[in-house]
């Protein structure tokens, strides 16, 4: 008979000080299996570029946006499932500070209003604990092997370049709905020019929807790094989810418009 495969413990990776070198259940954890499994395939991929280094950096790019996106849903999914169990809820904008609505354009829609306030949210936590914040310059350093430490950049690389983005890409997603308001696209333009709008605003709302993903890949990725600040990155995470529901609801077409994701590079 075949040696028997090892049984898996469901969340184990949940429960650990995430030192897998040195840890006796690796053979139990389907996260340490499934992360083997891609560095395995990221060497393979490695010894083929080496062959043709011209191609390197299109291929290490790509191979980054892999590794933000290993594990991403499974991840996601149980990181959102403990912020409701723990009943985390996303803050009622209305309620906060009122401050910052003057820097707002005049017409908003509730998905700009959301996207702002994760902006802000995120903000005041990237001021506080960004390695590059002046409030980290002499706070002690924790000691992470080089490889969590790039996790750790990388992740707040993507939080960081993706911050302003969302809410940019909202606010030209819904001009034409401030347009239509105002009886602008009926008088202003003939068919094309309405039609060229529609399909812009649907091009933004899918990049803003791909920078709400990439952000929430982010945050899964920086949560086990803060576990003191585990509840206030789970809220992050829970406003994304809603943002991203309200964009493919406000937006339903949207997932037709053509990014540049989706072109292959010619062989």
């Amino acid at each position: 008979m075949g040696r028997k495969k090892p049984k898996r413990i469901p969340g184990i990776y949940n429960l650990c000080d995430r030192w897998c070198e040195r840890c006796h259940l690796t053979a139990h954890c389907r996260l340490f299996s499934d992360q083997q499994q891609f560095e395995r395939e990221l060497e393979e991929q490695e010894a083929q570029q080496k062959a043709d280094p011209e191609e390197f950096r299109d291929s290490a790019n790509a191979r980054f946006w892999d590794g933000m996106n290993f594990n991403f849903h499974k991840q996601l999914g149980e990181l959102l499932s403990e912020a409701r169990r723990n009943e985390i809820e996303t803050p009622d904008v209305s309620a906060e500070d009122e401050a910052w609505k003057p820097r707002r354009p005049q017409k908003l829609t509730p998905l700009n209003v959301d996207a702002e306030a994760y902006s802000e949210a995120i903000n005041e936590f990237l001021e506080h604990n960004h390695p590059d914040a002046p409030a980290q310059k002499n706070a002690p350093k924790p000691e992470l092997s080089a490889e969590a430490a790039r996790d750790l950049n990388d992740a707040f690389d993507v939080a960081c370049w993706y911050n302003y983005f969302i809410t940019v890409k909202l606010a030209r997603a819904c001009k034409v709905d401030s347009h239509e308001d105002e009886g602008e696209v009926a008088e202003a333009f003939d068919d094309d020019a309405k039609a060229f709008e529609i399909e812009d605003a649907n091009r933004s709302a899918r990049l803003a929807l791909l920078g709400i993903t990439r952000s929430m890949q982010a945050w899964t990725r920086l949560h086990p790094h803060f576990p003191e600040h585990s509840r206030e990155i789970l809220s992050f995470l829970l406003r994304l989810d809603l943002l991203r529901r309200e964009v493919e609801s406000k937006f339903p077409d949207c997932g037709s418009a053509r990014l540049w994701i989706d072109i292959k590079a010619p062989e």
